[in-house]
């Protein structure tokens, strides 16, 4: 029998995080049967439900003064829905959803894992921990998160033990693709339209390389999950630069490897990251890479063997980068050699689910 095991996600659009959620379950297969708890319907759970994932649809609310009665009440239909699936341990996938989680999971004495994909300020840190039990172990993404926040999550969660495991991907199914064919050569972003992914630097970039090199195209592939209203500011931009007819919206896509079969080069020009998936994924489906240096990316690019480092918030640098990448096809051909080898060793969904799997029996889950 496959051990029953609890996720509470705290969207229910999908976003990296939520991809990740994906790979583990994926990874883990035969040996875990997961009920996802989504805070309402979407592009998530439909996914789940596709892949014969049991879901439950509430939105936990977070306790303040006016949420007070809505918070207990969300927190013992929790522990009603975990007592009658019998879930032998319980995954937050982010902090934010966790106060109502750890109140559920306090009575039913089973394990419970906090995941974090992002930095988080000690501002948060206070609020989400405050007169709540704590977590049994923290996942952190990447060896920065852990420098970064480690001793504020000993501060705030004393018994709590901490352990890195890197996120993972289906490295057979991101198989290398070859570079498109034609006259034109096309640069790539990845990521949600959201203030610290740098789009306002891609598209500057943009306009320094099109002005160089007029046959260049350049995509972004993502689209505003948190509905920030960011989408309107980035076309703007786009008609200001006058780059309408170099630039392509994907939005959403359900298949990103579409994506990159569309472009050669990947740019991440995030302000803050911990460990971005699309550099995994590009690395895996034979794509050189430039992208910032910045919170955990150096965990996972090493300037000049599989991917290149710039200083974040300089569109000038992220240029020179590129116009270096279309220039010499040796350095790109390394990159590309070089980040396969390190998606394959090192993200691969097997051993993601692996190491998540030996977190949980470190906090006494068995089963697995």
């Amino acid at each position: 029998m496959r051990m029953r095991a609890a996720f509470v996600s705290n969207a229910s659009t999908i976003g990296g995080g939520e991809r990740c959620l994906e790979d583990l379950f994926r990874g883990m297969g035969a040996r875990m049967a997961p009920l996802v708890f989504c805070p309402g319907d979407g592009a998530f759970p439909r996914l789940l439900r596709g892949m014969q994932i049991d879901v439950e649809t509430r939105a936990l609310r977070p306790p303040t003064a006016r949420t007070a009665v809505g918070f207990v009440a969300d927190s013992l239909w929790l522990r009603r829905r975990l007592n009658r699936h019998h879930a032998a341990v319980v995954h937050a996938n982010s902090p934010v959803s966790l106060r109502p989680v750890a109140l559920a999971t306090r009575a039913t004495r089973v394990p419970l894992i906090c995941h974090v994909h992002y930095p988080l300020g000690e501002d948060f840190l206070r609020w989400a921990f405050r007169v709540v039990p704590s977590p049994d172990a923290f996942i952190l993404v990447c060896h920065d998160l852990q420098r970064s926040m480690g001793s504020l999550l000993e501060e705030y969660c004393p018994g709590s033990r901490q352990y890195v495991v890197y996120n993972g991907i289906d490295v057979e199914a991101f198989a290398p693709a070859p570079i498109p064919d034609g006259p034109a050569r096309h640069v790539g972003i990845v990521a949600n339209l959201q203030p610290v992914k740098g789009h306002e630097d891609f598209l500057q970039m943009a306009a320094i390389l099109a002005a160089r090199h007029p046959s260049l195209r350049f995509h972004i592939v993502g689209d505003d999950v948190q509905a920030l209203g960011r989408r309107p500011k980035v076309e703007a931009l786009v008609r200001e630069l006058r780059l309408d007819d170099k630039v392509r919206f994907w939005g959403f896509v359900d298949d990103v490897r579409e994506a990159y079969r569309a472009f050669e080069i990947l740019v991440c020009a995030s302000h803050e990251e911990a460990a971005p998936r699309c550099l995994v994924e590009a690395m895996a489906m034979g794509r050189p890479i430039i992208a910032t240096r910045v919170n955990g990316i150096p965990d996972m690019i090493d300037d000049g063997v599989n991917g290149l480092l710039v200083p974040p918030g300089e569109p000038a640098a992220l240029a020179s980068a590129v116009e270096r990448l279309l220039t010499e096809p040796g350095l790109a051909s390394a990159l590309i050699a070089n980040g396969r080898r390190r998606a394959v060793d090192r993200y691969s969904v097997a051993a993601y689910a692996d190491n998540v799997a030996r977190v949980y029996a470190e906090c006494g889950v068995t089963g697995l």
